[in-house]
């Protein structure tokens, strides 16, 4: 018995090598985009940190400057004092500087973050807000911001003088 209605299909091997080719050039792409997600993952990751980090300052001011005479605030150590003669417009005292976890750091060797905090004074004498620009940059051995890996700025008004 000829069984010539059964018929066989099946894919011949121009057909697959074509799939083949499809499928691997598709994974290649793939993989392509995964240091770009990599490190926009990362930068995220750093971004949300020195925010944690620009937060925790600003409270640390604003309660520090709550406490009349404070040298120092009470957290961060974060010098207070008024603007040095012939400075009347902008102060920076030194820079703090944060492990990856957001704890403070006592030098830049082992630590990640680097925040530096610029006050400013308002155009009035008796006005009594203080404005400062606090800025949070990695990694926190390089100072020069334009070469920095990247960075975070805010500005912060506190509600009092600079004692």
């Amino acid at each position: 018995m000829n069984c010539r209605s059964c018929s066989r299909t099946a894919f011949s091997l121009v057909e697959v090598t074509l799939a083949l080719g499809i499928a691997g050039f598709c994974l290649i792409a793939v993989f392509a985009l995964i240091p770009t997600g990599l490190k926009t993952q990362q930068t995220s990751i750093d971004q949300g940190i020195a925010n944690g980090i620009i937060t925790q300052i600003i409270g640390d001011l604003r309660a520090a400057f709550r406490k009349p005479g404070n040298a120092n605030s009470s957290q961060f150590g974060v010098e207070l004092k008024k603007f040095p003669p012939g400075q009347v417009q902008k102060y920076t005292p030194d820079p703090l500087y944060f492990a990856m976890d957001g704890t403070q750091e006592n030098g830049s060797a082992t630590a990640a973050f680097r925040a530096t905090i610029t006050y400013y004074s308002t155009s009035t004498t008796d006005a009594t807000t203080t404005l400062a620009s606090i800025t949070v940059s990695w990694p926190a051995t390089q100072s020069d911001l334009t070469k920095v890996a990247g960075s975070v700025q805010t500005l912060a008004v506190i509600d009092r003088k600079l004692p």
